[in-house]
């Protein structure tokens, strides 16, 4: 009799116990979910507006001009950056990135300043370095920046975002779209260092362009399109 009231009661103990355990874990469970979307959501900042002309930037946005992470520098210029928000770490450990905003070309031989955009409504995802390599007189070859790709967003009404392919001289001049409402990734190729290619992933092929870079303009693609089933 006592052995069986020892039993139901080491019975219902046990019963307790997985059942507090069962809720904690739900809890600590919902409570990691919510983080976990909390983060995701603000890992991800939208890029300003598209349409800034009706638009008044926020009050609280924090802008700050920032030596570039990447030395971008070429024979007498440097660059900075104009950035918005911080560089933070969540509390999962995940990583959210201030935006870049706008880019500077500091004339060296002038000390002055030139701002690639007139106002910060935009947000610079990408800035390339169009190199190319260049034979010197000790016979090495160096590269030498002949201007900059920039991918740049902007947000639409419904939250969608459009980028666009900027190019601009390392001076700061020549500032123009190239390429409107691209999609997906692109990449600059050198071949046989005579010939450049502008390579960009679109939804169900691979447009290359020829890319002159000595005018920084681009010529009509050969597309490469999905195979055939």
């Amino acid at each position: 009799m006592d052995k069986n009231r020892f039993f139901n009661f080491i019975w219902r103990t046990n019963g307790v116990l997985l059942f507090g355990i069962a809720v904690v874990t739900a809890g600590f469970l919902t409570y990691f979910a919510m983080f976990a979307l909390a983060e995701m959501r603000n890992d991800d900042l939208l890029p300003p507006p598209a349409d800034a002309s009706n638009t008044i930037p926020p009050t609280n946005e924090k802008l700050r001009v920032v030596i570039p992470r990447t030395n971008r520098d070429t024979d007498g210029f440097t660059y900075f950056e104009l950035r918005a928000g911080e560089d933070t770490f969540g509390k999962l450990s995940s990583y959210r990135s201030s935006q870049i905003r706008n880019f500077a070309v500091y004339d060296l031989s002038t000390d002055s300043t030139k701002w690639l955009f007139p106002e910060s409504q935009q947000e610079i995802e990408t800035i390339y370095a169009i190199e190319v390599p260049l034979k010197v007189e000790t016979e090495k070859t160096k590269l030498v920046t002949q201007g900059f790709l920039l991918q740049v967003a902007t947000s639409r009404a419904d939250k969608s975002i459009v980028r666009d392919l900027w190019v601009v001289f390392p001076n700061g001049e020549g500032l123009r779209k190239i390429l409107p409402n691209i999609s997906g990734d692109f990449s600059i190729k050198l071949y046989q260092d005579i010939a450049v290619k502008l390579v960009v992933e679109r939804e169900n092929e691979i447009d290359v362009y020829p890319l002159n870079i000595e005018h920084l303009t681009i010529g009509e693609p050969t597309t490469i399109p999905l195979p055939r089933p």
